[in-house]
C-alpha cells in the first residue's frame, strides 16, 4: 500500500526527496519513479511526469489493494442510484474470486451525496484515512471534476469515473482520469440526428435540463448538433427539486415548438413525463439516457412515445431477461443484497467496473504489471465488448487519440402498453467524438 500525503510540508518534503533521487546518478532509492522505457514511454504517451509523482506509481501492487468509490448513500437521489453501490461490491467481490490474478481488490465504499463538496471531503478521507491506491465508479460530472484535480496531484488513477459529461473527460489536463457511461454528446448528437431525420427542414426544440454540470454539457452537445433545427426556449431544473417542473413546462409548451428534450437528474424523470402529458403536450418527446427504464413504468402512460438511447442490456424486459450474464449478475446482486431494487440502474453498478476488471487483466500481462501507471496505460488503451453492453456496442480509448469510450448507441422508443424498449436505429459515431 501506497502512503498518500497527509500535510503540505509532508508533501514538499517527499517531493524534495524524489526529485534528489531522480536527479541522483544512482538513483536507486524505493521512492525514485522507474526511469524504465516501458515506463517512460507509457507516461510520456498519457502526459503524466513521473517526477511530480509524490510516490513510486510503477511500483508493482502487494496481494491487496484497497480501492475507493463514492456513491450516492443519502441525500435526494439516493433512492434512484442507490442500488448502484451494492451491486458494485458483487461484482468486485466476483472478480476477486475468479481473476486468478493473486492480487485481491478491495472495495471501500462511502457517501457522496450526490454533491462534489462531499465527493471531495469523502474522496480525501479514502485516500487519507482509508489509504485507497485507487479510485472507481464515481457518479457524476460534477463529483468527477470535484475528485480529478487531488486524485491528479496524488496520482491515484480515477478508472472509471461515471461521467458522461464532457467537461468532466479532459484527460489531456488530467492524465489520472478516465470516464465511462454513454456521454451526453453522444446522446445529444443522436436525439438531434433523429430530430432532422424526422424534420427534413429543422424542428424548433425546447430543452428542459438540469441545472448541472452535467446538464449544461448536454445543453452545449444539444446546440453544437442541432444542424437545421433551431433551440428556441430553454428552461432549467434543480437537481434537488422534488415536485413536478409544471413551470417549466408551460413556460416550453407555450413556445409552440414541435419538439421537447428533457435533460433531468434520474429522479425527475417520470415527473417530467408525466407533466408534458398533464399539459396535453403533443409533441416529440426525447428523454435523457440517465432515466431507468423503471422510471417510464411509472410514469405509465405518460412515458408512450418518448425516445430515449440505450446502450446496455436491460435486466428488466425485453431480449436480454435471459442472457447468461445477465440472469447471472441479477441472481449475485439478490443473494448478496436481497433488498436491493433490481433496475438498469442498479445493473451499472455491475457494468461500471468492467473497464477496471479488464484493465486490471490487461495490466498483469503487460511490462508495466499491476501497478497505478500500469493500471492507467491498460485502462486508457481497451478495446473489448463488456458482456453487459448491447451488440455493436463496445469500450475503446485510444490514449489522448481517441479519449470517448461509448461511440455508439441504440435510439428507443417506450411502448406503455407492453412496457417494452423499442429498438430502432443503431447510431455508431466511432471514432468521432472526440474533439
Amino acid at each position: 500500500m501506497f502512503t498518500h500525503r497527509k500535510h503540505l510540508a509532508g508533501a514538499v518534503l517527499a517531493l524534495g526527496l524524489l526529485v534528489t533521487a531522480c536527479s541522483s546518478p544512482g538513483g536507486d532509492s524505493a521512492g525514485a519513479a522507474d526511469t524504465s522505457s516501458e515506463s517512460n514511454a507509457a507516461a510520456k504517451a498519457l502526459g503524466i511526469d513521473l517526477a511530480a509523482c509524490p510516490t513510486d506509481v510503477t511500483k508493482a501492487f502487494g496481494t491487496t489493494v484497497k480501492v475507493g468509490n463514492t456513491i450516492p448513500q443519502t441525500g435526494p437521489v439516493a433512492p434512484a442510484l442507490g442500488g448502484i453501490g451494492p451491486a458494485m461490491k458483487e461484482a468486485f467481490r466476483q472478480f476477486n474470486e475468479t481473476s486468478g490474478l493473486g492480487t485481491t481488490f478491495e472495495l471501500v465504499q462511502g457517501d457522496d451525496a450526490f454533491t462534489p463538496d462531499k465527493a471531495l471531503t469523502t474522496t480525501q478521507t479514502l485516500l487519507d484515512k482509508d489509504g485507497v491506491d485507487l479510485i472507481t465508479g464515481v457518479v457524476g460530472t460534477a463529483q468527477v471534476a470535484a475528485i480529478r484535480g487531488v486524485l491528479g496531484g496524488e496520482c491515484v488513477p480515477l478508472m472509471p469515473g461515471i461521467s458522461g459529461g464532457t467537461s468532466a473527460n479532459n484527460p489531456a489536463e488530467y492524465p489520472w482520469t478516465s470516464v465511462f457511461t454513454q456521454p451526453s454528446a453522444l446522446d445529444a448528437r443522436i436525439m438531434m440526428a433523429s430530430i432532422n431525420e424526422n424534420h427534413p427542414d429543422g424542428a424548433n426544440v425546447a430543452v428542459l435540463y438540469s441545472n448541472n454540470e452535467s446538464g449544461k454539457d448536454y445543453l452545449s452537445a444539444l446546440e453544437k448538433y442541432a444542424g437545421k433545427s433551431k433551440i428556441v426556449k430553454t428552461e432549467t431544473i434543480e437537481a434537488t427539486e422534488t415536485g413536478s417542473p409544471s413551470s417549466q413546462i408551460t413556460t416550453l409548451r407555450s413556445t409552440g415548438a414541435t419538439v421537447v428534450i428533457a435533460v433531468p437528474t434520474a429522479a425527475q424523470c417520470a415527473s417530467t413525463m408525466q407533466e408534458v402529458s398533464n399539459q396535453g403536450w403533443n409533441a416529440d418527446r426525447y428523454m435523457s439516457s440517465v432515466c431507468a427504464s423503471l422510471t417510464f413504468d411509472v410514469a405509465g402512460a405518460a412515458a408512450n412515445g418518448w425516445h430515449i438511447t440505450t446502450y446496455a442490456k436491460d435486466p428488466t424486459r425485453g431480449e436480454f431477461v435471459n442472457d447468461p450474464v445477465v440472469v447471472t449478475a441479477i441472481d449475485s446482486i439478490k443473494k448478496a443484497s436481497p433488498s436491493t431494487p433490481i433496475t438498469t440502474t442498479t445493473m451499472t453498478g455491475f457494468l461500471y467496473p468492467q473497464p477496471f476488471f479488464e484493465a486490471a487483466k490487461v495490466a498483469a500481462k503487460s511490462p508495466l504489471g499491476l501497478s497505478r501507471l500500469g493500471m492507467m496505460d491498460a485502462v486508457t488503451h481497451l478495446d473489448f465488448q463488456p458482456a453487459l453492453l448491447k451488440p455493436g456496442v463496445k469500450f475503446k480509448l485510444d490514449g489522448l487519440k481517441d479519449q470517448v469510450a461509448i461511440e455508439a448507441s441504440y435510439l428507443s422508443v417506450y411502448n406503455s402498453d407492453t412496457k417494452l424498449f423499442e429498438d430502432g436505429k443503431l447510431y455508431d459515431f466511432e471514432g468521432q467524438m472526440t474533439g
